[in-house]
């Protein structure tokens, strides 16, 4: 048998302990086990005792359905700057953060697209900031309404506390669209922090 590792799971203390032994157990029972990234081959606490099993195959997208050879210029005249998150609604993507940021960065606008646990509490946090005007949850999206709202962003944010290798991030890239994240995990190795 064959498993694929794409990362970690972050989890709550309580769950962590049967997590792990349920992850060994299951990863000593496969022939060959796929890591996702080498940074995640080489620094998987869970990967280090089955070193001899791993082999790496990256992820990857089909960048001709994504790029979009028609992107409107960054900050166009007049038009507040437009960020965009896509993902889980979820603790360790660091929403929290980005909408601490727009409380700092009153003309610009952040769509967030995805859905999720905290959905209700950052939709709150956004309105005790003061952003909520600028903030808008789209909820869940399918694939094409993602690329349209690519073509029309001008910087994708990431803020995740713990990420593989971001796949949503590789089509952001693909698409053209400058990219702001943190410097976890399989982010270093899509972007060349600054």
């Amino acid at each position: 048998a064959i498993a694929t590792f794409h990362g970690e799971v972050v989890s709550a203390k309580p769950f962590s302990k049967p997590y792990n032994l349920f992850a060994k157990l299951f990863l000593g029972r496969m022939k060959r086990i796929i890591a996702t990234s080498p940074n995640i081959a080489e620094t998987a606490p869970l990967l280090r005792l089955f070193r001899h099993k791993v082999t790496v195959i990256p992820l990857g997208i089909d960048p001709p359905v994504l790029f979009a050879a028609n992107r409107t210029s960054l900050f166009p005249k007049g038009v507040h700057p437009k960020l965009l998150f896509v993902g889980r609604l979820a603790a360790v993507k660091g929403l929290p953060i980005l909408l601490e940021a727009m409380a700092r960065l009153p003309q610009v606008i952040l769509e967030i697209i995805g859905d999720g646990p905290d959905r209700v509490w950052l939709e709150k946090r956004a309105a005790d900031l003061g952003v909520a005007d600028r903030v808008c949850f789209a909820g869940y999206q399918d694939q094409d309404a993602v690329r349209r709202a690519l073509e029309t962003t001008d910087i994708f944010v990431m803020a995740s506390f713990a990420e593989g290798v971001p796949v949503v991030l590789m089509e952001a890239l693909a698409s053209g669209v400058a990219a702001v994240a943190t410097r976890v995990a399989g982010v270093s190795e899509l972007i060349e922090h600054e």
